[in-house]
């Protein structure tokens, strides 16, 4: 298990997910896009104060929405966790212009497979719903 401290930059409640802010504190991350840091200890923090942030072992984290056992994890806009997912807009715009070759679509599919693995907080070790504070395995 991998825990450091820092300062939060702003509210924390406890087991959300945060990411940097741009002066080296950490704040709730909003979005599946953030760079994400990890997820808070179990205890609500404010700002100012140390908080620590695991970044990798079996950590228990609060969940947003419905997950399954398995599920690759990310955020919802208030921090919690929910399961990732691969954009596929582009794909589908992609498909219905004929003069799109295969490289390019898998060129696309590769890009957004990256995108989702680096824009994960690890995995759900069960199943859970939104308000569920459960096991994730941080990777």
């Amino acid at each position: 298990m991998t825990i450091k401290s820092y300062i939060a930059g702003a509210d924390i409640p406890a087991n959300r997910i945060v990411k940097f802010s741009d002066d080296n504190k950490v704040v709730i991350a909003t979005s599946p896009f953030d760079n994400l840091a990890g997820v808070t200890d179990s205890l609500d923090v404010k700002a100012g104060q140390t908080v620590d942030v695991f970044a990798l072992g079996e950590k228990d984290i609060e969940f947003g929405g419905t997950v399954a056992r398995g599920d690759m994890l990310t955020c919802d806009s208030n921090g919690k966790a929910v399961t990732a997912k691969i954009d596929f807009t582009v794909l589908d715009a992609i498909s219905t212009v004929t003069s799109i070759n295969s490289v390019e679509v898998l060129t696309e599919i590769k890009a957004r497979i990256k995108d989702l693995a680096k824009n994960t907080i690890g995995y759900s070790k069960y199943n859970a719903v939104s308000g569920d504070i459960s096991a994730a395995i941080l990777k």
